[in-house]
């Protein structure tokens, strides 16, 4: 019904955008309201999970034979990334007063900008370097 390609960006595009929608909520949403607070970043988590079938797969996809290496390299940049997210956040949280609303903003814009960039680059077919 679906090519392997609309298929991964279809999840890709619930995975990313959904926590993109539900993180601004959370960032705007009132303190006091714990309960709605657990339901938006439930949901989220949840919601990311389905990134797992967009780019998730998508290293084996594109190329079976080097599938381990192409999911190490971005897997360590990813770590890479996620490293330097806890120390900016620590800067961030410092120059707000401890305000955590842009942190939230700025996560929701990455998933934003992570999502265009697989729509307007990602394949789920196999690519050429495959077969060098």
């Amino acid at each position: 019904m679906l090519s392997r390609t609309a298929t991964r960006k279809a999840m890709q595009s619930v995975g990313s955008l959904l926590p993109a929608t539900l993180l601004t909520l959370f960032a705007v949403s009132p303190p006091e309201d714990v309960n709605e607070a657990v339901a938006l970043l439930t949901v989220c988590f949840a919601a990311l999970g389905l990134q797992g079938a967009g780019f998730g797969g998508n290293h084996a996809d594109i190329s079976p034979r080097y599938a381990g290496a192409i999911f190490g390299v971005t897997n360590a940049m990813a770590s890479i990334c996620g490293t330097l997210g806890i120390y900016l956040t620590g800067i961030l949280l410092e120059v707000t007063d401890g305000d955590w609303a842009p942190t939230f903003a700025i996560i929701a814009v990455t998933y934003v900008a992570g999502w265009a960039f697989f729509m307007a680059w990602g394949s789920g077919e196999e690519q050429d370097f495959n077969r060098l």
